[in-house]
């Protein structure tokens, strides 16, 4: 179980998850590798079978570099996906066999191309997606049902339903969503200490870095000023009933 998000902002990219998995079918446990920085520039995050997290990052690993020299989006979208079903394919196969089952995992990947931040998603068969400034976000894990309405929420009231204006909203937003979701859907394995990595402008050059939870902090304390302001206005509205 858990919950990853990818966000596009004008300035850069955020990526958030929880930091609980489940092993076997009852055994919860924090971890920290849903989210892996790569490159100094790259960040890849999965949601799904641990086996197939763990072999898809190993593909990868040594190739970022190769790819990120690419200038094309969809020269890079057809690489990643490409290397990705070498690890994919022959599992797929034997489950057409009936010898295994399938579960495969989803993949989220934030890097440079061109100069510019993109956030790419990568279905369970390496499928590419590119997230886009008209749907800058894009949920996965099991927490997908709870997040996807209320980043809409706050995509409509705080980002004046656009791209969020920085990567300081986005991580606001994210942190927010995250929260939300492990408050109502922690019966099901969504929880524990929120990850969040960034990939941004630094002078001349993009670089990603997982956020400190003292920075965290600060975000968590702005959503509880946020949410205290919107129960001032429940009282107000009904003292003028």
């Amino acid at each position: 179980m858990t919950l990853i998000i990818g966000l596009l902002c004008k300035d850069g990219v955020v990526i958030g998850a929880d930091s609980i998995a489940t092993f076997g079918s009852e055994i919860e446990q924090e971890v920290s590798y849903k989210i892996e920085i790569y490159e100094e520039d790259v960040v890849i995050a999965t949601s799904g079978d641990i086996g197939f997290s763990q072999l898809i990052k190993e593909q990868l690993g040594p190739r970022w570099h190769e790819i990120k020299l690419c200038t094309d989006v969809l020269e890079v979208k057809n690489q990643v996906s490409s290397q990705m079903w070498k690890q994919i394919e022959p599992a797929v196969n034997r489950s057409k066999l009936g010898q295994v089952s399938f579960g495969g995992c989803e993949t989220i990947v934030a890097l440079p191309i061109d100069g510019a931040p993109k956030l790419l998603h990568f279905g369970k068969l390496s499928d590419p997606f590119e997230i886009t400034a008209e749907t800058p976000f894009v949920s996965i894990g099991s927490g997908r049902r709870q997040a996807d309405p209320f980043l809409a929420f706050i995509k409509r009231l705080f980002w004046d339903d656009m791209t969020p204006a920085s990567i300081l909203d986005g991580i606001f937003g994210i942190v927010w969503t995250l929260q939300h979701v492990s408050r109502v859907n922690a019966g099901l394995g969504i929880g524990g200490r929120q990850r969040i990595a960034i990939l941004q402008r630094r002078h001349a050059n993009w670089s990603a870095e997982m956020l400190s939870e003292p920075h965290l902090s600060e975000y968590v304390q702005a959503i509880d000023d946020t949410e205290n302001a919107l129960r001032e206005y429940r009282a107000k509205f009904r003292s003028v009933q």
